[in-house]
């Protein structure tokens, strides 16, 4: 059975409210599995004024002619919420933006908690869930999140400074001028699990510019106390602790993955083509820091892909990963976690619970009458600088089983 305001890749969804809010939307390209979208981008019609006075963002946007929303985080969700329309699914999303993370999430059936402190912000994503029809699945709190248990109270935007993320650096017109209040109120993380109702999440996203560390801390605490349980995170990793990696890892059995963002060695196009190295593995050009506390980057000379990273490609829905080795140490993490291009930038990873890594298995013909690419790669790969760790990894002559 259709849940109301979802559908299949590629058709249309039905709406509810009135021509304003839609007058107000613009669509998202559909972009399997998700279907397309209506997202309120503004105040005033036709005047993209939640970004900037021009409307030139979104107009590219229902064009499809934007980095954002960002396409990693869009094929992770794809990757772990498909069959939400058959199972509950309940998810998290901090840093909720203006919403269409959380529209993605919704569309493919699942239940959306989501906390966004700007107010304008928070309001149009709150009007985009009651256009698309999916207010019965939905809340969205204005509020900043807190790390700590038993805190409340309010804040002032302005006295702290906070102006939200927006596209491109688009500054908004204003809270004032949209007729909102800068005072929000502060929830503590522990409240929004609450408000969730339930202790058993598919999903958590984690995007905030800041406060991820503190949050995941946490979570890591809520999980070892068995008060919360969480399938798989996609996670922005500002301020984040090697500790806490690590334990995810190693005490609760996560796989752990890193996006592509900031990391930018790859970017495979719609025809699979590599078109930054051309599949090329032999520099690894990002910032690599000392494997201490007081780490120290230095930027862009040629290294080989730390030992503790293997690229994968096609993994569920995700295009290209980096998959972080099983027996990660806390000083290996102190390592991956500053793996990005800019001093500035945060990783973005992905911790799962469930088992990406699928079985495939040869024709019978491939391994009796082995193809000349596959003899050519056999003794290529005896030569290669990785050594026994690529042989071991692809072995044509002897395996029997290729991972997905």
């Amino acid at each position: 059975m259709m849940l109301a305001g979802s559908a299949t890749s590629g058709t249309a969804p039905s709406f509810c409210g009135g021509s304003s809010l839609r007058n107000r939307s613009y669509l998202l390209p559909a972009h399997f599995p998700f279907p397309p979208i209506r997202l309120v981008m503004e105040r005033v019609a036709g005047t993209c004024d939640l970004y900037s006075p021009h409307r030139t963002f979104c107009r590219d946007m229902e064009r499809g002619k934007t980095f954002e929303p960002e396409y990693h985080v869009r094929e992770a969700i794809a990757s772990f919420l498909t069959g939400c329309l058959a199972r509950s699914c309940a998810t998290i999303d901090l840093g909720a933006n203006n919403g269409w993370f959380t529209a993605y999430m919704l569309s493919l059936g699942a239940s959306v908690t989501a906390v966004e402190p700007m107010p304008d912000l928070a309001r149009a994503a709150r009007e985009t869930v009651d256009l698309n029809c999916w207010s019965n699945r939905a809340q969205i709190i204005t509020g900043l999140v807190d790390a700590q248990p038993g805190g409340g109270g309010t804040a002032d935007l302005h006295k702290l400074g906070f102006k939200g993320w927006r596209a491109y650096n688009g500054k908004g017109e204003g809270l004032e001028a949209a007729g909102l209040s800068s005072i929000v109120p502060i929830l503590p993380l522990d409240e929004v699990f609450a408000r969730a109702g339930t202790r058993e999440f598919e999903l958590f996203k984690l995007d905030a510019d800041g406060p991820e560390g503190a949050w995941l801390h946490r979570i890591e605490e809520l999980i070892s106390a068995g008060r919360l349980s969480v399938k798989s995170m996609i996670i922005e990793g500002h301020n984040t602790s090697a500790t806490d990696l690590h334990r995810l890892q190693q005490v609760h059995g996560y796989d752990a993955y890193l996006l592509d963002m900031h990391i930018d060695r790859r970017f495979l196009n719609s025809e699979g083509i590599d078109t930054y190295s051309s599949f090329r593995e032999d520099c690894w050009y990002v910032n690599l820091p000392t494997r201490d506390d007081g780490i120290v980057k230095f930027y862009s000379t040629c290294q080989p892909l730390p030992e503790f990273l293997e690229e994968m490609y096609s993994i569920r829905l995700m295009r290209h990963v980096y998959h972080f080795s099983r027996n990660m140490t806390v000083d290996d993490w102190k390592v991956g976690r500053a793996l990005t291009r800019f001093k500035w930038s945060s990783n973005q990873y992905v911790f799962t619970t469930e088992k990406l890594l699928e079985p495939r298995f040869e024709h019978s013909a491939a391994k009796v009458i082995p193809s000349r690419e596959k003899r050519a790669q056999s003794r290529l790969l005896q030569h290669t600088r990785h050594g026994v760790r690529a042989t071991e990894r692809v072995a044509p002559e002897n395996a029997t089983r290729w991972r997905s």
